[in-house]
């Protein structure tokens, strides 16, 4: 993120703020970290600490799941283009419940491995529209 972007994020009057770490950036081979991308996130953090703004210290296992499930599997706009809306219970309800047990399951592995902070939130995101 830029500085100038950092500025915009402040100028929101948020106190909380969620991003996105690319983790290809961090390790862009295997077993191989890049500390300047570390640094950079590092920058990021503090700076945005330095604003008074928090980032937010959840984990999100899957991003936007209705959306990606209506348009991959309910009306076949996103791959694999998939439109069982009207199968609901052959078709679209199999899918959603896949989609709820491979949350339910990162769930429990990010629980179980967040031993340092253990006190931040674990779920889904969910999109919303601002009028």
């Amino acid at each position: 993120m830029k500085a100038d972007d950092l500025g915009l994020v402040a100028a929101l009057g948020v106190d909380s703020y969620r991003f996105s770490i690319e983790w290809a950036r961090i390790e862009p081979a295997k077993d191989q970290l890049d500390e300047a991308a570390v640094a950079h996130y590092r920058d990021e953090l503090v700076a945005l600490r330095a604003m008074g703004i928090h980032p937010v210290d959840d984990w999100g296992t899957v991003n936007e799941p209705i959306n990606y499930l209506l348009a991959a599997y309910g009306i076949g706009n996103f791959p694999p283009g998939k439109v069982t809306i009207s199968q609901i219970a052959t078709g679209f309800v199999p899918v959603v419940r896949d989609y709820l047990a491979a949350h339910a399951a990162m769930y429990g592995a990010i629980k179980a491995g967040d031993t340092i902070d253990a006190d931040g939130g674990r779920g889904t995101s969910t999109s919303s529209q601002w009028f």
